[in-house]
């Protein structure tokens, strides 16, 4: 009996009353399961902060060619000539089936010249002294074309322009959002 003493007296005296601890291997199970959560859980938010720098670029894009296009339709609209081209007299209409990236209106304030130039979509009010651009600095138009038909005056077809601009938005490769856009306008006064 006094051998089964002696191993015993190796363990606490009381083992059922005493405090337990967590031995090592468990601490190291629950921090390895721990990490694993958080860096799930980071790499959600991660995406959800790239999705809202997505999210704000198209928004950013969209507000800024809806206002430019706007714009120009308006203006387009209620021009009295329309010349697609930058040969010949500006103010005398001229079709083309075919495109072109730059397009002139006479207006009741002169020749008003839309043009796509080094990834943007300019404006000239002075009859192409000088351009404005006519989108954000975030926007690059990667391709425009203005079509022009029926520009022959008194021929009972209404002159209209097509437009069609592509390109994308933002400067960061991960959130870029593209976008093609097409619009026809036409004129308001009637040709008759």
């Amino acid at each position: 009996m006094k051998i089964a003493k002696l191993k015993n007296s190796c363990l606490p005296a009381d083992r059922e009353n005493s405090e337990r601890g967590f031995t090592l291997v468990e601490i190291i199970v629950a921090l390895g399961i721990f990490v694993t959560a958080v860096t799930i859980a980071l790499g959600a938010l991660i995406g959800l902060y790239n999705a809202n720098n997505k999210s704000q670029s198209l928004s950013s894009v969209i507000n800024n060619l809806n206002y430019s296009i706007e714009n120009m339709a308006k203006t387009i609209r209620f021009a009295a000539n329309y010349h697609c081209g930058s040969g010949g007299a500006l103010t005398a209409p001229q079709s083309c089936n075919s495109g072109d990236t730059f397009l002139a209106i006479s207006t009741n304030l002169g020749v008003i010249i839309y043009r796509f130039n080094v990834n943007k979509l300019e404006t000239s009010l002075d009859g192409g002294a000088t351009y404005t651009p006519l989108t954000a600095d975030e926007v690059t138009v990667q391709a425009a074309k203005f079509y022009v038909f029926n520009t022959t005056v008194g021929d009972n077809f209404q002159p209209y322009v097509l437009l069609t601009v592509k390109g994308f938005a933002g400067k960061n490769l991960s959130a870029q959002s593209t976008f093609d856009i097409e619009t026809t306008v036409s004129q308001r006064e009637l040709d008759i």
